[in-house]
């Protein structure tokens, strides 16, 4: 694994087509869509076209997902999207499995991009948009050397209401 992408045992890589199945398996978490935009599951079918047909070039489409590794296996998903080389800016968006939750992970591949921001797309920030209520991301961000620049009222719909979010920037 290149040392750019790694951090210890944690690794960001690149989406295999043997990751069909653990994509399938937490795209469809119902858990997870809130802080995804989802609102309904992928079909396996659909999910194998965008591996099929995904394109890593992330200077042509904007966006680049990585699966999240530990040690050898995978555990999460980190998203760098919304890229805007003229502002030297990226949103970012991690997804990391519950059984993986609270052990760094997070807050280690969220290290690791901001690395590849700065060093390889040569990026000035990259931000996050998270649910007020969603404690436990907030925290990993704020690990991660995230700071809260702006409060977003009625920002996302939560469990079937609207509720607010919290812009996190992080300085490269």
């Amino acid at each position: 694994m290149a040392k750019m992408l790694s951090q210890g045992k944690v690794a960001l890589r690149a989406l295999e087509p043997d990751d069909l199945n653990i994509l399938y398996r937490w795209e469809s978490e119902a858990d997870a869509w809130t802080s995804s935009n989802t609102v309904a599951p992928y079909s396996r079918h659909l999910l194998w076209e965008y591996l099929k047909t995904y394109d890593a070039d992330i200077f042509k489409t904007k966006e680049l997902r990585m699966i999240i590794t530990n040690g050898e296996e995978p555990v999460g998903t980190l998203d760098v999207f919304n890229l805007d080389m003229r502002n030297r800016r990226a949103e970012v968006g991690i997804f990391v499995d519950a059984a993986h939750r609270g052990v760094g992970v997070g807050e280690t591949a969220l290290q690791i991009a901001k690395r590849y921001a700065r060093e390889v797309l040569g990026l000035n920030q990259i931000y996050a948009t998270v649910a007020c209520r969603n404690h436990l991301a907030l925290n990993v961000f704020r690990n991660a050397g995230f700071a809260e620049t702006a409060e977003l009222t009625e920002w996302l719909v939560c469990e079937g209401t609207l509720c607010g979010a919290l812009l996190l920037q992080c300085k490269l």
